[in-house]
């Protein structure tokens, strides 16, 4: 007879998905609650500028985003002027945009143009300040409106 095997097989390691240069800027900067962002970008599947705007998008994950792991009977990850300003993050970014120009032309520099202290003069401005803004304060990317810019700023 042999010996049974001694050899110990080491688990998977799984693959930890990290956050773009622009994600973690604005997770490290624009927000003073970090780990809890961090936490709900990653239950919501949001490590790309393009993950951001498409996950917060969608109504049931803006809804669900604010608890831990999405479970809307546990702990609340954010406070409400923390969840604001979470709510508020993809106008901000597309008023920046629309305010310098077209995207494919004159794209804003996430990292060079976006601050905490701007972006909470964007969320003090009244709805009707917000260039583009609906009734609601969100504002969308408009290419009619970033061209507008894009000439002004020439």
């Amino acid at each position: 007879m042999t010996p049974a095997s001694t050899s110990t097989q080491k688990a998977p390691r799984q693959k930890v998905m990290r956050f773009d240069e622009d994600v973690q800027h604005i997770v490290d900067n624009l927000f003073t609650c970090p780990n809890s962002l961090t936490t709900a970008f990653r239950w919501a599947n949001i490590f790309t500028m393009r993950d951001l705007h498409r996950e917060l998008g969608k109504d049931d994950v803006r809804r669900r985003v604010r608890f831990k792991d999405g479970d809307e009977s546990g702990d609340e990850l954010f406070d409400d002027r923390e969840y604001e300003d979470l709510m508020n993050i993809c106008s901000y970014l597309n008023w920046r945009q629309n305010s310098r120009g077209r995207v494919e032309e004159v794209p804003i520099d996430i990292r060079a143009e976006t601050t905490r202290k701007g972006f909470c003069a964007f969320i003090a401005l009244p709805i009707k300040s917000r260039k583009g803004a609906d009734q609601a304060g969100d504002v969308a990317y408009d290419p009619d409106l970033a061209l507008c810019y894009e000439e002004i700023n020439k």
